[in-house]
């Protein structure tokens, strides 16, 4: 995907290639305006097709599914403008910066940001009953955080009045929460474009999400092969054996007699002897997972993280059977969240690291009276931006009650987990939202410290606000980080001017939460929140019930837990020293945070896509390699359209006989 482009003589070709040949394009107001019009239709596809009719999950894909489909809408006006009108409607820019605002609105609506938010906020108060005693710490909760009316939080779940939303009582709660949100998200589009020049410029990595959407887009007219991927047979061959795994599921939907592709094919239920049952444990236990997406960005992986996903996910499966057959038979063996936890944390430490002469080069631009232009320099306002936007989300924790300690090490964590998740979307693609530590912030700090130490040290405040920030741990608020890296590398194949792209994404999180609040609180007192069928609700009445517990009756650390945290932090820190010491080291740091945190979801499509480029590096050498690209990424966009774009009008025609088949893209 990196070779130089071929010259095309179809008008459309032209088109799109002239729409990014100057050296630089700049946002134009027909950019912003159908970015807001895709971006507000990408909200309301995502809400309803993730959370209200919840059988098609188009926000939680990579890259979202509306974005692509805007994509595909946009390179389509201007094929056809090039060959009917002879005229260019659309500049390269202008589609990425719509992409853009697509991808934010998607994930931003679908049930694993705003949505678990809402899980969390007025579960305390609406869960509350004399018998969990959640009444009597009610007033641990400031009282900007939600409506005071008690009703009104009622009928948020059970809907009435004719859906009235009761804009007066949500005044308040909604103004401080934008400022939170705010920060929460102005902060991962800065550290994004902090880490940005090292990742992008120094170190050069390949950003798979990015080329794919460039590709699609025939963006520079560079896409695999040498050609459109619209255009690329290989491509076609790649998206129809995504249309045989969605039609058959399709089918299974309609007709159970017809056979189907599982997504997840349970192994463990092989194994039914002890101590082979220890293979059911861990999340999903040891099971194959069948997805055309990761599948088809697998093959960018590079062969040595593919590896150590694979080594380190079978490592800890055998390692638990081997212990279990020794007696030691502890419910969370083999640990590999809490190792994934200390794993992530030891990859950031890393990662900053490595960035400190170009974070450092970015502080020093903040005194330069005129600030002197360079391309690996990330600018001052990122730096600044990054710990302004910390700074607001650290200061609202605070005032809200929590210890600055407590508050200080969660953060560290969220943007630990955060900036590692986005390191690897970038080096490796990983299409999957959930590949971090998940929940493992309070869990960790919970081992480490014990509740015990929280009410000593903060009071009833510490434990109820932890419980309550969960949903910043539970949904993949950040995962945001990662997209915003995708699209500031989207933005250099564009030839964008290095601002365009940070606006975008700007502007994206202010529609993005203007009408996402709008939207669910709009549907949530029409339907109720009780009716969504996919909302998290279980995720924020667990966190509801369980808290006063944690308070009436407190526990010390967990030693063993704390202990397999730091023994992943350990692990990544050897690897890494290895790594530098001998160059053809086999095994990867960043794979081994992969396979802790869910290697269960990856490590069968990195098999498949591993064996497949081995092959033909093999038999064929690179150009080979780079010809069959086009087919694995013609896999992504296949299930994105087929499973994705045709699933969505398919469930809104029966959405009953979609609940045999739940379309999920991680």
């Amino acid at each position: 995907m990196s070779q130089s482009p071929r010259h095309s003589t179809s008008s459309e070709a032209t088109a799109i290639h002239d729409a990014g040949a100057g050296p630089t394009d700049g946002l134009t107001a027909r950019a912003l305006i159908i970015s807001v019009v895709l971006g507000s239709v990408a909200c309301i596809w995502s809400l309803q097709s993730d959370s209200v009719l919840a059988t098609c999950r188009v926000g939680e894909a990579v890259p979202p599914i509306p974005a692509i489909a805007a994509i595909l809408l946009l390179v389509f006006i201007v094929a056809a403008a090039a060959r009917l009108l002879h005229r260019r409607l659309l500049s390269a820019a202008d589609i990425g910066v719509s992409f853009t605002v697509a991808a934010v609105g998607t994930m931003f609506l679908s049930y694993g940001v705003l949505m678990y938010f809402y899980s969390f906020q007025m579960a305390f108060t609406y869960y509350a009953t004399p018998e969990n005693h959640l009444g009597e710490y009610q007033h641990l909760i400031p009282a900007w955080y939600q409506p005071q009316s008690e009703e009104v939080i009622r009928l948020f779940y059970e809907s009435g009045h004719g859906g009235a939303v009761p804009w007066v009582s949500w005044l308040v709660p909604l103004g401080a929460w934008t400022i939170f949100f705010f920060g929460l998200f102005g902060s991962a589009l800065c550290l994004a474009r902090l880490f940005h020049n090292e990742w992008a410029h120094r170190e050069r990595l390949t950003f798979p999400i990015a080329q794919f959407v460039t590709s699609l887009a025939d963006i520079e007219q560079r896409g695999a092969g040498g050609r459109s991927l619209l255009l690329n047979p290989l491509a076609w061959i790649g998206a129809g054996i995504a249309l045989i795994y969605n039609a058959l599921n399709f089918a299974h939907s309609f007709n159970p007699a017809v056979t189907a592709i599982p997504s997840w094919v349970p192994l463990y239920s092989l194994f039914v002897e002890h101590p082979w049952t220890a293979f059911a444990r861990c999340s999903y236990g040891l099971a194959l997972k069948t997805s055309p997406t990761i599948t088809g960005i697998a093959y960018f992986v590079p062969i040595e993280q593919g590896f150590s996903v694979i080594f380190f996910f079978f490592l800890m499966r055998f390692a638990n059977v081997a212990a279990v057959g020794a007696g030691y038979d502890h419910a969370n063996s083999p640990f590999t969240f809490q190792q994934a936890a200390g794993a992530y944390m030891a990859v950031f430490f890393f990662l900053v690291w490595t960035a400190r002469h170009s974070i450092a080069a970015s502080a020093r631009r903040l005194w330069e009276r005129p600030p002197r232009p360079s391309e690996d320099t990330p600018p001052a306002w990122a730096l600044v931006g990054a710990i302004l936007g910390t700074a607001i989300v650290v200061g609202w924790m605070i005032l809200s009650g929590m210890s600055a300690w407590l508050v200080l090490i969660f953060m560290a964590m969220y943007v630990g987990f955060a900036v590692t998740y986005a390191r690897a979307r970038a080096e490796a693609g990983v299409p999957v939202l959930w590949v971090y530590p998940n929940y493992q912030h309070k869990e960790m700090i919970l081992a480490t410290f014990g509740s015990k130490y929280l009410l000593q040290h903060g009071g009833p405040a510490n434990v109820m606000l932890l419980w309550y920030y969960g949903f910043l741990s539970r949904g993949y608020l950040q995962s945001t980080m990662a997209l915003f890296s995708d699209t500031l590398k989207l933005g250099e194949e564009t030839r964008s001017r290095p601002s365009v792209q940070p606006i975008a994404g700007a502007m994206a999180i202010v529609l993005a939460l203007l009408l996402g609040h709008y939207l669910i609180l709009r549907a949530c007192y029409v339907s109720g929140y009780n009716s969504m069928r996919a909302t998290p609700l279980s995720v924020g009445l667990q966190a509801a019930v369980s808290v006063s517990g944690a308070i009436e009756h407190p526990s010390g650390p967990d030693i063993v837990k704390a202990v397999m945290g730091l023994v992943g932090a350990v692990v990544v820190t050897g690897l890494t020293l290895a790594r530098r010491t001998w160059l053809r080291f086999p095994l990867h740091p960043l794979g081994y945070a992969m396979a802790m945190a869910y290697g269960e979801i990856l490590w069968f499509p990195f098999l498949v896509a591993g064996v497949v480029k081995s092959l033909v590096l093999r038999i064929g050498g690179v150009g080979a390699y780079r010809r069959v690209q086009a087919c694995f990424l013609g896999m992504v966009l296949g299930h994105a359209f087929f499973g994705g774009i045709v699933g969505s009008l398919l469930q809104m025609y029966n959405v009953e006989l979609f609940r045999r088949f739940l379309i999920d893209f991680g």
